[in-house]
């Protein structure tokens, strides 16, 4: 059964990148990686809801905040930046 799941996330993974790869033509990267995070984070807000009230506060939130637009944001706008110069039938 777990192989099942490793070949969706795979498909998932890489549909992925060829529906970034297509609309990183008509929107900026930055903007796609805000869309993306948002409505991940409120996704998995919404669903960590009753732990996060258990266990997070203030310092928990500022540290986080500060890793994830420091770390995760720039590595993604990273990748749609180099999503732009690179061509489909390039090896």
């Amino acid at each position: 059964m777990y192989k099942a799941f490793l070949l969706v996330a795979a498909a998932i993974w890489g549909l992925g990148t060829v529906v970034i790869k297509s609309t990183v033509d008509e929107f900026p990267p930055a903007w796609l990686v805000g869309v993306r995070f948002t409505v991940a984070g409120i996704i998995l807000g919404i669903v960590m809801l009753p732990r996060f009230r258990k266990a997070l506060d203030l310092d928990h939130l500022k540290k986080g905040a500060i890793l994830g637009a420091l770390s995760l944001y720039l590595d993604f706008v990273n990748m749609f930046l180099m999503l732009l110069r690179l061509f489909g039938n390039r090896n």
